[in-house]
């Protein structure tokens, strides 16, 4: 099941490379990276800070993907350059 998988997924790239011309292929397989490097490499964050947590451009980018509380007496510090 997983070759026939492969191989039609392979059929379709070289479909769109065939009959879209290379710059559509180029385009596809651009947006494919991107996504897939921006799922791997970001952080997602949500909910409560209960402890003093400090943000810093080398864990970039953070995903903020719910509400964030900062608890009383807790600080979030985010570092210049930190996306």
């Amino acid at each position: 099941m997983q070759n026939k998988i492969y191989h039609n997924f392979t059929k379709s790239i070289f479909k769109i490379f065939i009959e879209r011309g290379f710059g559509k292929f180029l385009f596809f397989l651009s947006l494919i990276f991107i996504l897939f490097t921006f799922s791997l490499s970001s952080i997602e964050v949500g909910g409560h800070l209960t402890e003093d947590t400090i943000w810093g451009p080398e864990n970039n980018p953070y995903l903020v993907t719910e509400i964030l509380y900062v608890d009383a007496g807790v600080t979030l510090t985010v570092l210049p350059g930190t996306e």
